[in-house]
């Protein structure tokens, strides 16, 4: 077997400080560090285009990497226990995946812009390409773009990784959170703000009265204080409003884009603190990826009045 690395080059993140300094670690084979050397040299990247070479890798001064064994390109996961089997490469590029999730959720930042994915195995003390592929770009709202990560960002975004690998793949959670994925590929709000709006139904939906009673239990999940949890629920109730007018056809009401992406920008404000306490409560991760989830939601609304 011989040593493996998939990379994912950041390329529009800018911090001197990250970048000079040790890789940071989410799990001993997952890391954020300096783009390795061997990446922008000529004899690795001339088969890659232009764009690939010039553009997402060598203005790339970070990537998230993540090292393995494998005798292969395509070699079964052996400690995957899926339906399906699965490549080691596949695991691995979802560790990336997966990580700028956990970033996302802490502190959304560019810091999970990569536009390349590369497989290199290294073989008689040389790095070989051995596959590259340009995964769904992710796009954070621009009220985001000038955020930079702080140390005690990065290692909540580490708890909140670790969490979501020992997800329950069949749960309302895991569902939620593979929405983000999708939600931060869309080339447009409306898709963007109904694919958010599916990750938090996902937690908090119900069958009856939906706009009501997942109002509420967002509301009263998310606020003790009854007078702000009031507040929260207006907020939502009006939010929600306009998630039905995007779902039958009459797009994301307002003048202009600042409008539209505001709406969109309070929905991800209410999935990442709704995800980012759930994660990090053992109890509630439980709660949430099973048949629990519907007595607990339904009894919020008691546990508020009895703590009044």
């Amino acid at each position: 077997m011989n040593n493996w690395r998939t990379i994912a080059p950041i390329h529009e993140y800018v911090d001197k400080a990250l970048a000079s300094s040790k890789p940071f670690d989410f799990d001993e084979t997952l890391s954020i560090g300096s783009l390795p050397n061997f990446v922008k040299e000529k004899d690795f990247t001339k088969f890659l285009s232009f764009y690939q070479r010039d553009i997402l890798i060598k203005r790339s001064k970070l990537a998230f990497i993540t090292q393995y064994y494998a005798s292969s390109l395509g070699e079964a996961d052996p400690k995957w226990h899926g339906d399906s089997a699965r490549s080691i490469q596949d695991i691995a590029t979802e560790k990336i995946i997966l990580a700028s999730i956990a970033l996302w959720i802490a502190k959304p930042s560019t810091l999970t812009h990569y536009g390349i994915i590369i497989h290199a195995e290294e073989s008689k003390d040389q790095w070989l390409l051995r596959q590259a592929f340009s995964p769904q770009a992710q796009r954070i709202h621009n009220n985001d773009t000038n955020n930079k990560l702080t140390t005690d960002d990065l290692n909540i975004a580490k708890e909140l990784y670790q969490d979501i690998i020992k997800l329950d793949r069949a749960g309302s959670v895991w569902i939620a959170v593979r929405s983000i994925f999708q939600a931060l590929s869309a080339d447009s709000w409306d898709i963007r703000f109904l694919i958010l709006w599916i990750a938090i139904e996902a937690l908090f939906g119900t069958d009856a009265e939906l706009t009501y009673r997942l109002s509420l239990r967002l509301s009263l999940f998310l606020e003790s204080n009854k007078n702000e949890a009031i507040k929260l629920y207006k907020t939502i109730k009006k939010i929600y409003r306009n998630r039905n007018k995007v779902v039958h056809g009459r797009g994301i009401p307002g003048s202009n884009a600042t409008d539209r992406g505001d709406f969109t920008y309070a929905t991800e404000d209410l999935l990442r603190k709704s995800l980012m306490k759930i994660l990090k409560d053992s109890y509630l991760r439980d709660i949430f990826s099973t048949d629990k989830r519907e007595d607990f939601l339904d009894t919020l609304a008691f546990d508020q009045k009895s703590n009044q």
